[in-house]
């Protein structure tokens, strides 16, 4: 799984990987990792803004994820509820596809 970061500041817009296991060590082994965990300890590299989206992709697949995950952050830049729903369909539809043996493509 990979855990993206995007500042929300309109005029920044920048957006960074997080690494998981430096997470882990700063935050300890049982620190839960859900959003709204993360956020609040979290500011942009580049702005300092503390208004912080996270987008989680799981590590398998063919591409959909990159997909799912650029679709979330231009959306949730123009509607936060929208980017999260549009991205989680995404990912959902994908996983599916994998466990139904079809290519990320077809429905």
């Amino acid at each position: 799984m990979t855990v993206r970061a995007y500042c929300h500041n309109f005029r920044c817009h920048h957006s960074q990987g997080l690494d998981l296991e430096t997470l882990r060590d700063r935050l300890g082994a049982d620190a839960p990792a859900m959003a709204d965990d993360l956020i609040p300890k979290l500011k942009c590299g580049k702005c300092g803004e503390r208004k912080i989206g996270l987008i989680y992709t799981p590590a398998r697949g063919d591409g959909i994820e990159k997909r799912a995950a650029v679709a979330s952050a231009i959306l949730l830049l123009i509607h936060p509820v929208l980017g999260i729903a549009v991205g989680v369909f995404l990912l959902y539809r994908a996983a599916s596809n994998a466990r139904s043996g079809r290519p990320s493509g077809h429905s």
